[in-house]
């Protein structure tokens, strides 16, 4: 039963952040294509992707320790957002002094994927934990 809920919500979401993934690159073309002076990174496209692949992972881990003992589900959040933090202060850092003449567009681009990919995990995760305590 268990095991159902979690592939249930965890298919659920990918389906979710694939759209919203193929919407942001979609805007992010067309943002490229009609303001060719608007300044952005090279690399937004391949951040859209990795926000895709990093949300998913996280958001499978969470709803699995959710599902398994939903006490321990606000550690495992607090945990694997820590991490998540940590390892894109290390990217952004590892770019900026690879791309310098890319930093500031880079952050930018990453701090406002970080903030729309972030709302819909915590949004979705908290609709889960929800439903899991109705029943």
């Amino acid at each position: 039963m268990q095991e159902n809920l979690l592939k249930k919500n965890f298919y659920k979401f990918v389906r979710l952040t694939t759209f919203l993934s193929v919407i942001l690159l979609l805007v992010s073309f067309l943002l490229n294509y009609f303001f060719k002076d608007l300044p952005h990174s090279p690399a937004r496209p391949w951040l859209i992707l990795f926000f895709l692949a990093i949300t998913n992972l996280v958001f499978y881990y969470q709803v699995k320790a959710s599902i398994n003992k939903s006490s321990r589900s606000v550690n495992v959040f607090i945990i694997t957002t820590g991490f998540k933090l940590l390892f894109f202060l290390a990217i952004i850092i590892i770019y900026a002094l690879i791309f310098r003449n890319d930093a500031a567009n880079f952050i930018i681009d990453f701090f406002i994927l970080y903030l729309i990919f972030m709302i819909v995990e915590v949004i979705q995760i908290r609709k889960f934990q929800n439903s899991i305590q109705k029943d």
